[in-house]
C-alpha cells in the first residue's frame, strides 16, 4: 500500500516541479508518510523517478497497442487511417492522463540535463529515433501510393507530431478546454500540408 501511495504522490509532485524541483520531503508530505518511509520502498529519488517514467511510458504504449498489433498482422492497411487513429488515441490518452503527460515533459528535461541518463529514448518521450522509425513505414507507404509529398520521413514525422503536441500543449499544459473539432482541425491542417 505504501509503495503505491508513494508512486502516486511522486507522480503528482514530479509533474508539477520536475526532478530537480522536487524533494523527498515533498513526496512524503503528499503521500502522508515520513521521508524515511520513502526510502523503505525506493533506494533514491532518481530510482522512484525512473520507475514512474517507465510506468507512464508503458501506459501510453498500451493505449496504442491495438493499432500496433493490427498493423503487425494486417496484410494491407490504410496508412492515413492508422496515423489518424494513432493521433486520436495519443491525444485521448494524455488528455485523460494529464499528470502522465506533465511528468513525461518534466522527465524529458531531466534526462537532457543528466549525463548518467544516456539512453536517447529518455531524452524526449515523443520525439526520438524509435518514434521516427515507427512512423516511417506509414509515411513510406503513403509516398509509394503517391498520396503525399516526397519529403523525408523525419520531416513528415515532425509535422505530424507538431499537430499532436499543438493540441496537447493547449489542452493539458494550459488547461484550455478543447474538443474533437479542434483536434480534427489540427489533423486536417497536418494532412493538407503533406497531401498531393
Amino acid at each position: 500500500m505504501g509503495y503505491i501511495k508513494v508512486k502516486k504522490a511522486a507522480l503528482k509532485v514530479f509533474a508539477q516541479k520536475g526532478f530537480d524541483g522536487t524533494t523527498v520531503k515533498e513526496i512524503a508530505t503528499e503521500s502522508g508518510l515520513k521521508p524515511s518511509s520513502i526510502y523503505s520502498h525506493f533506494s533514491s529519488k532518481e530510482e522512484l523517478f525512473m520507475i514512474i517514467w517507465e510506468e507512464c511510458m508503458k501506459k501510453a504504449s498500451m493505449s496504442i497497442k491495438p493499432l500496433i498489433d493490427y498493423v503487425g498482422t494486417a496484410e494491407d492497411f490504410d496508412a492515413k487511417e492508422i496515423l489518424y487513429k494513432h493521433y486520436n488515441t495519443i491525444i485521448s490518452h494524455f488528455t485523460k492522463n494529464r499528470e502522465d503527460y506533465l511528468f513525461l515533459k518534466q522527465a524529458s528535461l531531466f534526462a537532457n540535463a543528466k549525463e548518467t541518463v544516456n539512453n536517447e529514448i529518455y531524452s524526449n518521450f515523443m520525439i526520438n529515433s524509435r518514434s521516427i522509425e515507427f512512423y516511417a513505414k506509414f509515411f513510406s507507404k503513403l509516398k509509394n501510393e503517391n498520396r503525399i509529398i516526397d519529403e523525408s520521413n523525419e520531416n513528415l514525422f515532425y509535422t505530424y507530431i507538431a499537430a499532436m503536441l499543438g493540441y496537447l500543449e493547449q489542452s493539458v499544459i494550459y488547461n484550455i478546454p478543447l474538443d474533437k473539432k479542434f483536434s480534427d482541425r489540427l489533423w486536417e491542417g497536418f494532412w493538407k500540408s503533406i497531401e498531393k
